[in-house]
């Protein structure tokens, strides 16, 4: 299913726990809509973000294209096994900008995850497109360094 939701000046793509502020990443989108996957609506602030599921954790490829050309190849780390589109107006004032992509654009995004769980789309404007692969990017250890560091406890508890 596609879903959209509008921009004034920006919009992130990533995982939402790294973007939005814990009141409405715990209060309002684990409250009150239990971390439901769709349109997440926003009535206080008249808006709503997007959130599809990348069915796992890990770091994902994501190609940028303009015109059907390659722009860019973004990396996506992702911990709450979801990636959303979010108004900046939503968002922490202190995003990490290796944590997604932040996009100036004013209008219509739309995501859809594709019938095979694979890709991930992204599409604003009438040229701009992300396609976020779902195959995990194992070579980015970066992000696996606490899972990493959990398994060698474990080992180090078998070791005793």
């Amino acid at each position: 299913m596609e879903y959209t939701i509008k921009s004034k000046t920006k919009f992130y793509i990533g995982d939402p726990c790294y973007a939005l502020p814990d009141e409405i990443y715990y209060d309002i989108w684990g409250d009150k809509h239990n971390f439901s996957l769709g349109e997440i609506k926003i009535p206080s602030q008249n808006t709503s973000f997007s959130v599809v599921p990348t069915v796992i954790d890990g770091v994902f490829t994501g190609n940028y294209f303009v015109n059907r050309s390659l722009d860019l190849t973004n990396v996506f780390g992702v911990d709450s096994g979801t990636i959303a589109i979010i108004p900046i107006e939503l968002c922490k004032d202190d995003i990490d900008p290796d944590a997604g992509m932040i996009v100036n654009y004013t209008g219509e995004v739309s995501i859809e995850l594709d019938d095979d769980n694979e890709t991930i789309f992204v599409n604003w404007g009438d040229s701009n497109e992300l396609l976020i692969s779902l195959t995990e990017d194992d070579e980015d250890e970066e992000w696996y360094e606490y899972d990493d560091w959990d398994d060698d406890e474990e080992e180090e508890d078998e070791l005793d």
